[in-house]
């Protein structure tokens, strides 16, 4: 997309090496906040904003405060639908996990053993699409010690602070939503729900894919993105 697009990479508070946010605690709400500074810092002007996951909730959650602000807006995946499916934790795990202790203990859970197998079993439809240099980045990176754990807390908040996104009716923007028939995380109704709820909402659904349709599925998913835009005038 790069190619026709000024294409700007954010990583958000606890990701990658963005510093973690203050109190070490994550919900949508946090991202959405972030996404506004973010965006009012930079000055930017007619742009489409994209999101993954607990990503996209957070653009969604942006999108409910700033409606008719950027110009599209092209999420795959994205939460903020309680389905009862995907990575909720236990309750009092997840009161663990968010705890002063809990936080220290869950920093130092994880292997790429037991990574891969998360990653290719419940994210990927295809267990042998998991790139060996994606694996190898996101542990590398869920090793940075000042945002060990985030991945843990953003489950454990999601799991006993859910925030149910509202006014959902209020974005006026076209919205892409593109989506893996077989998603364990975020199952594909809750694309159907969220795009039946936006004014301007569309929903491209991948068969035989997995919650990372935008990896399993890359080119296509580029091809449509970009037809998406073109049909926008962007």
């Amino acid at each position: 997309m790069a190619e026709k697009y000024h294409v700007i990479l954010v990583d958000l508070p606890g990701h990658g090496l963005t510093d973690p946010l203050p109190g070490g605690t994550y919900t949508p709400k946090h991202f959405a906040d972030f996404i506004a500074e973010f965006v009012a810092t930079l000055k930017l002007r007619d742009y489409v904003i994209a999101g993954h996951s607990f990503g996209g909730n957070g653009v969604l959650r942006y999108l409910t405060g700033h409606p008719n602000i950027p110009k599209a807006a092209i999420l795959v995946s994205p939460g903020g639908y309680k389905c009862g499916k995907g990575l909720e934790m236990p309750a009092g795990i997840a009161r663990f996990a968010t705890s002063h202790w809990g936080r220290k203990m869950v920093a130092h859970i994880g292997s790429r053993g037991l990574l891969r197998k998360m990653l290719a079993s419940k994210f990927f439809y295809n267990p042998q699409a998991l790139p060996g240099e994606m694996l190898e980045r996101i542990y590398l990176l869920s090793r940075y010690e000042k945002n060990r754990g985030t991945a843990i807390n953003l489950v454990a908040n999601a799991t006993i602070n859910f925030q149910p996104l509202p006014d959902l009716e209020t974005i006026k923007i076209p919205v892409l939503f593109i989506w893996g028939e077989e998603d364990q995380i975020i199952p594909l109704s809750v694309g159907k729900y969220f795009s039946d709820k936006l004014p301007n909402g569309e929903l491209i659904v991948y068969q035989k894919m997995g919650h990372m349709s935008h990896v399993e599925n890359a080119e296509q998913s580029v091809t449509d993105a970009m037809e998406f835009l073109q049909r926008q005038g962007l």
